[in-house]
């Protein structure tokens, strides 16, 4: 069975479509009979074979809801424009999007349980000074061992040359 429907091309974030006809069970992108015309949505220019487009029409080619839109508006075809079927999982992923945008405003009791617990952010300045001083002698005890390795190091090696 063959369609006319559109097929996408251009670049990423600018559609172009060509208004192509295709067996039915060909992927959209794929290999397809005819061209008729193109559709540029940004520009808002459709260029159609009204001629050939008829023709395929009269030797018994379904036409896409969208192809159909665009023949409607270009007065190809005359007839009401057909509600374009939304894919059930597009509506999934947008009712969840919903529950998402709702979700923060709730807060599960295991989370407010564990805020109870932690220190609060604003200590006293004392405090603030005696942690500062905690976290230098930390960074310096490493670079003190450092150094008394490196020195340990020196004592031993004159050792070793003098055995030599």
């Amino acid at each position: 069975m063959l369609i006319i429907r559109l097929k996408r091309i251009g670049k990423k974030n600018k559609p172009y479509y060509r208004m192509v006809v295709a067996d039915k069970k060909r992927a959209v992108s794929g290999k397809f009979i005819e061209t008729l015309g193109s559709v540029d949505p940004h520009l808002k220019t459709n260029v159609l074979n009204k001629e050939r487009i008829l023709h395929w029409i009269g030797v018994g080619s379904q036409v896409s809801d969208s192809a159909f839109n665009v023949l409607v508006k270009e007065q190809v075809v005359k007839a009401p424009k057909r509600k374009i079927n939304v894919s059930k999982k597009k509506k999934k992923e947008g009712q969840e999007a919903e529950k998402k945008e709702q979700a923060p405003q709730e807060i599960p009791q295991k989370e407010a349980a564990d805020e109870s617990k932690e220190e609060p952010k604003t200590k006293e300045p004392e405090a603030q000074a005696k942690d500062k001083a905690q976290k230098q002698e930390d960074t310096k005890a490493p670079e003190q061992e450092k150094k008394q390795e490196s020195q340990e190091k020196a004592q031993t090696e004159p050792q070793k040359e003098d055995k030599k």
